[in-house]
């Protein structure tokens, strides 16, 4: 996701130097998936606590690691524009004609790593595991793609006109939900069945 969103890999894998990025994402999402269930822990600030008992500081590591990571990515996209937060830095306000500056750049780009890496993969592992499932449908995605571009250079976020693919998108959106916490839902009506399972009224499903 770090080749697609800021065109520069990470390479998580090969270097283990980087492992406690792994670790810092996934208690990430442990911390905001309780605060999302319990609100009123947030107050306990958990991130503190976690720190105390980090031995190797991964907040630090993290820090220092993002600073010299955007700084390649700023220039690469700046240079090249590679990656889907190129458009961000060529990006211009339609009433005063600036950019964004540097510090709400590297913002915002520290907020896509945390927030957009992992939800982003979620949705494309989900997507890719329906189609799958449902051979009739991935030809009609292949289809409508190869339809709307010749070759892989012309996909572009901007007007892209694949309605059966975004439906197929918000559809693995619905059933697998790129969010820390689960999503619960209400069974109305005398039961429901769900994966299988004979659920009464008055349930609540976690999806």
């Amino acid at each position: 996701m770090s080749d697609f969103g800021f065109g520069q890999k990470i390479d998580l894998f090969a270097n283990p130097d980087l492992d406690f990025v792994l670790d810092l994402l996934e208690n990430y999402a442990w911390r905001m998936g309780i605060y999302k269930e319990f609100p009123f822990l947030r107050h306990l600030h958990l991130e503190k606590i976690y720190q105390v008992f980090s031995s190797g500081n991964d907040a630090k590591k993290w820090e220092k690691w993002g600073e010299t990571y955007m700084s390649r990515v700023l220039r690469c996209c700046k240079d090249v524009g590679t990656g889907t937060f190129s458009t961000f830095i060529n990006f211009k306000r339609t009433t005063t004609g600036n950019c964004f500056s540097q510090e709400e750049l590297s913002s915002e780009a520290f907020f896509l790593m945390l927030a957009g890496s992992d939800t982003s993969a979620v949705v494309v592992s989900g997507l890719l595991f329906y189609l799958a499932q449902y051979t009739d449908v991935y030809a009609k995605v292949a289809n409508e793609i190869r339809a709307t571009f010749q070759q892989s250079s012309q996909i572009q976020l901007d007007g892209l006109h694949c309605d059966y693919l975004k439906a197929c998108i918000t559809e693995t959106l619905r059933l697998s939900p790129a969010t820390v916490a689960a999503p619960w839902r209400d069974i109305h009506g005398k039961y429901a069945l769900i994966d299988g399972e004979l659920l009464p009224e008055g349930y609540e499903v976690g999806t």
